[in-house]
């Protein structure tokens, strides 16, 4: 494989940019990058495959090793990428499904969890010490209804 120079963050990759295998071998070109910019959440990139006309196939965040100016390092064989608009897995595997960045955090915060509360019972938690404040009222307005009223 080529030097493909300094790393970069996925809002810089462009289409266009060469995309190399775990083989090292040019399997095409990014089509496009599949992120959330807004939430700064980067899910895998769109790959129009060589020779042309080629055909579009998705290789998924956990499948890329590596970004860079002058290419995308993939951890993985061309071979294995799935077609673009194919699911992950299929829906009679009995591996679970692959989370998404986001999902995955939630999860292992405890946030995302079935057995979470419900909107009613909601709890407030502490961002510096991760402390829940069930039913307590935080905030501004907690401050308001906290002080008494004054004597005017």
């Amino acid at each position: 494989m080529p030097d493909l120079g300094a790393k970069i963050a996925f809002m810089a990759v462009r289409e266009g940019t060469p995309v190399f295998d775990s083989q090292d071998n040019r399997i095409g070109v990014v089509e496009e990058v599949l992120a959330d910019n807004r939430a700064g959440i980067f899910e895998g990139i769109l790959i129009h495959t060589l020779p042309l006309p080629g055909r579009h196939v998705v290789a998924d965040v956990d499948q890329i090793s590596a970004l860079h100016e002058g290419g995308v390092a993939l951890s993985v064989e061309g071979a294995v990428l799935r077609r673009a608009g194919d699911k992950k897995r299929p829906a009679d595997s009995a591996e679970p499904p692959l989370e998404r960045p986001l999902q995955a955090r939630l999860r292992h915060s405890g946030l995302a969890s079935p057995d979470r509360a419900p909107a009613d019972d909601r709890q407030s938690v502490c961002v510096a010490t991760g402390r829940a404040n069930a039913g307590a009222p935080t905030g501004i307005a907690a401050d308001r209804r906290r002080r008494p009223a004054s004597a005017g």
